[in-house]
């Protein structure tokens, strides 16, 4: 039987080396003519627990990892909630039961801590989690919401620096969101490079967190370099032209050669008369919750 593991202080560096070897082995598309691979670094569960209290849950095959899955504890929607991902099965182990063994064990860690979950999934995933949950007692997940990931090119010069003021951007972070499911919790600057930068567009139009993931996670073209990539998180902007404006002024502080920014796929055609096409995404979860547009940071999925 396959010796399951919950590590949920910290994974041992040694074991953080074996499941970089595991994630070699899945790559993504990144447009229609680029594929990336994800790298966690050294430190393998600072990524999630940037993001709140984290268990990172590994499947061996021996002295292998075979399986793994993460998870951080989040608030959402006013009540704890469990934010779970980074699902992997080597190639070796699938049609068979690591990954029943990795979900199950995360999903006992998540019923002593909150009563919902909820995962972000990107589209052309070849399973999706209603596909596969649901099964043996595992807790069944849903699509709840719909996302678009957008993504610019770094364009320098000519942007206002300055960072906005702690108290103005809540106001209007809290105004531009209101009605919609927003999960919170955790430190950004852990997984962040550089210290994150509050921006906030002409009379609270539009807000975002400038940050990026090179502290926990990297984009790895196939070739091994790095695509250095900025986030601007907790996005929300009130109009098209706002948002627009302030994805570009991101875009142009971060110093990387991409920016991605999420946004609720209800106001996606808004922006992508300016931007073009982005890349379609999911939210599913377990248990009810309430209606709306799910605020989602790129940065975080």
């Amino acid at each position: 039987m396959n010796k399951v593991e919950l590590y949920s202080v910290a994974v041992p560096q040694s074991v953080g080396q074996s499941l970089r070897a595991l994630e070699r082995e899945f790559d993504y598309p990144l447009g229609p003519d680029e594929r990336f691979r994800i790298d966690h670094g050294p430190e393998y569960g600072r990524f999630y627990s940037s993001m709140g209290e984290s268990a990172c849950v590994v499947v061996y095959d021996g002295d292998e990892p075979c399986a793994t899955v993460s998870a951080a504890l989040r608030t959402a929607a006013g009540a704890p909630a469990v934010y779970g991902g980074d699902l992997k099965v080597h190639p070796r182990a699938r049609g068979g039961k690591a990954y029943h063994r990795a979900a199950s064990e995360l999903a006992r860690w998540t019923a002593k801590r909150a009563e919902r979950a909820y995962s972000v999934v990107m589209g052309g995933t070849a399973a999706l989690p209603d596909e596969y949950s649901g099964r043996a007692g595992l807790p069944a997940l849903r699509k709840v919401a719909g996302l678009t990931v957008f993504s610019l090119a770094a364009s320098p010069g000519g942007a206002d620096g300055a960072e906005a003021p702690l108290g103005a951007w809540e106001r209007a972070f809290g105004e531009l969101t209101r009605g919609c499911v927003v999960p919170t919790g955790g430190e950004p600057a852990r997984r962040s490079s550089a210290p994150p930068r509050l921006l906030l567009g002409p009379g609270g139009a539009a807000c975002g967190r400038l940050e990026d993931t090179r502290e926990a996670k990297k984009l790895l073209r196939l070739n091994g370099t790095e695509i250095k990539a900025a986030h601007l998180a907790s996005f929300a902007f009130r109009s098209a032209r706002s948002g627009v404006a302030l994805a570009r002024r991101a875009a142009a502080l971060s110093g990387a050669e991409r920016l991605f920014f999420c946004v609720p796929e209800s106001r996606a055609a808004e922006l992508a008369a300016e931007l073009g096409a982005g890349a379609p995404a999911a939210v599913y979860a377990t248990g009810d919750w309430p209606a709306g547009d799910w605020i989602i940071s790129s940065s975080e999925i």
